[in-house]
């Protein structure tokens, strides 16, 4: 959804494209309705934009946008368990 290089370069997160892959294949097999499965993907993609050294600022940013945005309810091609359906 982001130029990724040029973003992760300006927020300082070295590895965000391969972080950003990770968290996508958790959210192309989740279980559709499983809330919980969810979060705990969303919450290990936090902590991970942390240890790469995004700012706690930028990560919690992050960690909202897929929260809200891959919830289903804004009906995007990419939320949770979209592979699933």
């Amino acid at each position: 959804m982001i130029p990724d290089g040029l973003f992760s370069k300006v927020v300082g997160i070295p590895n965000l494209t391969e972080i950003a892959l990770k968290h996508d294949l958790k959210y192309a097999y989740g279980a559709p309705g499983n809330k919980e499965e969810k979060l705990q993907a969303d919450k290990e993609f936090e902590l991970e934009l942390l240890k790469d050294g995004a700012s706690p600022e930028i990560a919690e940013l992050m960690f909202k946008a897929v929260d809200i945005f891959g919830d289903g309810l804004m009906k995007t091609s990419f939320s949770w368990g979209f592979a699933r359906k």
